[in-house]
């Protein structure tokens, strides 16, 4: 998957040292447009249609500089969550179910979400969900109600009802975190949920340190 993206990359490079070159005005507008599809690939995850690690860091960047003390200086949510058990989906059903698990899930969280928050596949069966503007007090709620949304939703597959449910992380990120502090925070609570019993969805806190980056991935 990376060395596809830097193949998209160089092939974006390359299209617009052509637009340079370009003649006229209409084979510009043809590299611009093949420009922007290639972006769109290098930021979008093929299977699910959201955002990608890439896309999705690059978007949340830019959210977390404009919530920082001296600017908007507001609060915002991280949460992720991870679908339980789902080497099975893969096991028992073949990869075909597996991927119309990830593809239903992402259809029943969007719907529980605002336009302006951002959704992401950021590996595997792992997916991300920044809330930018989000109150504390309503953290738990939002992140069960997206639990509670996956554990209700009916999920078929040729013929056979399958059940789905996924573990939640959730933090608040105050102005002035950082989104490495956050991940450490967040992996960790839904980590805790998957011991707890799975289904369900745990709060972390955002410790500060200095080593924060160093120890995510």
């Amino acid at each position: 998957m990376e060395y596809a993206i830097l193949l998209i990359l160089y092939v974006v490079l390359v299209a617009a040292a052509a637009i340079f070159a370009a003649r006229s005005l209409r084979e510009r507008k043809v590299l611009l447009a093949l420009i922007d599809k290639l972006e769109n690939l290098a930021t979008t995850d093929p299977l699910t249609g959201i955002a990608n690690r890439r896309g999705f860091l690059e978007k949340v960047e830019r959210e977390i500089e404009m919530s920082a003390p001296g600017r908007l200086n507001t609060s915002n949510a991280l949460i992720m969550y991870d679908i339980d058990d789902f080497r099975k989906f893969n096991n028992t059903y073949g990869h075909a179910a597996g991927d119309r698990v990830l593809c239903e899930i992402v259809g029943v969280i969007k719907k529980q979400l605002r336009a302006y928050d951002i959704l992401a596949r950021y590996g595997g069966e792992e997916f991300l969900v920044f809330m930018p503007s989000s109150k504390e007090d309503s953290l738990y709620k939002i992140a069960n109600r997206l639990c509670r949304a996956i554990e209700s939703h009916e999920m078929c597959y040729n013929g056979t009802r399958i059940p789905v449910t996924a573990s939640f992380g959730a933090v608040q990120m105050p102005p002035g975190s950082s989104f490495e502090e956050a991940m450490l925070a967040v992996d960790e609570a839904m980590y805790k949920a998957k011991h707890n019993g799975k289904n369900q969805v745990a709060v972390g806190i955002i410790q500060k340190t200095d080593q924060a980056a160093d120890q995510v991935c």
